[in-house]
């Protein structure tokens, strides 16, 4: 497993003592920006964590692979975080939480 984030929220982004992880798991190996990218090497799990991080359960695959057609390197590293300033710029009105992966890209301009 690559690197992923917490949050001390529950699954409804509730604060009730739960640790919500995303991470990313591997499913294919090798994995290398230097061999071409196999679709689903690399998924997006979700964890939750109810006594502090001790224990962990698999909530399951949320993303199973990177956007079609991108040529890329990798698909890693989720953060999540909540925004109140992209939630006014997309005008939703309750709290939502966002998330950003790492990644490369091959060839092209």
């Amino acid at each position: 497993q690559f690197t992923g984030t917490s949050q001390p929220v529950n699954l409804q982004g509730e604060q009730d003592g739960t640790i919500l992880t995303f991470a990313t798991g591997i499913q294919f190996l090798p994995t290398n920006w230097k061999i071409p990218y196999t679709n689903g090497t690399e998924v997006q799990a979700l964890y939750t964590s109810s006594d502090g991080g001790l224990t962990w359960e698999e909530v399951g695959t949320v993303l199973d692979g990177p956007p079609d057609g991108w040529n890329v390197t990798g698909w890693r590293d989720p953060s999540f975080f909540p925004s109140t300033l992209l939630d006014e710029l997309l005008s939703v009105d309750e709290p939502h939480y966002y998330m950003v992966l790492g990644s490369g890209l091959k060839g092209g301009d």
